[in-house]
């Protein structure tokens, strides 16, 4: 047996965050008919990629804040870091945190599917096309594609992991 370390970022995005996220990306590069039971299983595991993604920013900023309370102030402390590294992975966090507060609460936004072909550059070879789970959230002119926008905030957290870039 062993201990899980979920009070600090790094054991939480090792025994939480990164174990979700493979489970979600497995699920969505599996070379599998695009029908309604993997479509349900590829959109379980977004929801909880992108939940405990967006709680690992939070992890992280109440580390790098930790006399500020409000969970509120410390992200938009946080914001213009994420943007000094990299203003696309800001926005992809951004979506992963208006998706997981749209699940949390009353869905004002809206949710779409539809699905794509392999992109040779990003996805794994296969078959089938892929699903895309898209959402329209204000300040945004066109829809997110929500999987790869996880994909990119999961990238973002662990080139922070490897050392890649600092905050």
């Amino acid at each position: 047996m062993g201990d899980l370390d979920l009070n600090g970022s790094r054991g939480y995005f090792r025994d939480l965050a990164n174990p979700a996220f493979d489970d979600f990306w497995c699920a969505y590069q599996a070379d599998r008919p695009l029908d309604r039971r993997n479509f349900s299983l590829v959109y379980r595991r977004l929801i909880a990629a992108s939940v405990l993604l967006t709680h690992f920013s939070d992890k992280i900023a109440a580390e790098l804040w930790p006399r500020v309370k409000k969970g509120e102030d410390r992200l938009k402390k946080l914001e213009p870091l994420i943007e000094a590294v990299s203003p696309a992975a800001l926005l992809k966090l951004d979506a992963c945190r208006h998706f997981s507060n749209d699940l949390k609460h009353v869905a004002n936004k809206l949710h779409s599917f539809d699905s794509r072909p392999r992109n040779p550059g990003y996805d794994d070879p296969g078959e089938h096309g892929v699903f895309c789970f898209f959402m329209k959230y204000p300040n945004k002119p066109d829809p997110v594609d929500l999987c790869i926008a996880a994909g990119d905030a999961f990238n973002f957290w662990r080139g922070y992991y490897s050392h890649e870039f600092r905050l």
